[in-house]
């Protein structure tokens, strides 16, 4: 059976698949802050500085050039990929819920709305970006009953 074409995932999550667990991120860079430190130990064995700010300063900028790259590429430029691949995925999700033919109200922890689809704010002429203190403002009514809907009532007051 074919694996079905999901588009909310990126190119790049195979490539990264080989460095995602911790224990193997650990391991490589482990290994190359051993292969940096003998790579500068050699380094300074060749130049021999004189005295011991220079040798440790030039260990230390050894070190930094060789590290960064297997830094930035197991981790910096994973995270920036994981953070452009959530940008994309909320930008369609938002572009989907401002398309819905429905109205979609969306509320933080505490019950205030924060947010509106555009059906949401046409069905109620406009956003009021209001709290549960307030949710008596919009007026509903049950559809079985016709009994007004009370603002403790309303399904974002649950």
């Amino acid at each position: 059976m074919d694996k079905p074409n999901n588009s909310f995932t990126s190119d790049t999550e195979s490539i990264n698949q080989k460095f995602s667990t911790p224990q193997r991120l650990f391991s490589v860079i482990i290994a190359a802050v051993f292969l940096a430190e003998v790579i500068a130990m050699l380094a300074i064995y060749l130049i021999q500085p004189e005295p011991y700010w220079v040798e440790t300063l030039l260990d230390a900028m050894i070190m930094t050039v060789l590290i960064f790259p297997v830094l930035y590429l197991l981790h910096f430029r994973t995270l920036l990929e994981h953070i452009a691949e959530r940008k994309r995925v909320e930008t369609l999700l938002s572009k989907v819920l401002e398309n819905l033919p429905v109205g979609v109200w969306i509320t933080n922890k505490s019950g205030t709305i924060v947010h509106g689809n555009l059906a949401s704010q046409e069905i109620w002429a406009g956003a009021r970006y209001v709290g549960l203190d307030h949710y008596g403002d919009y007026k509903g009514w049950w559809l079985d009953s016709g009994k007004l809907i009370e603002p403790h009532e309303w399904a974002a007051a649950r």
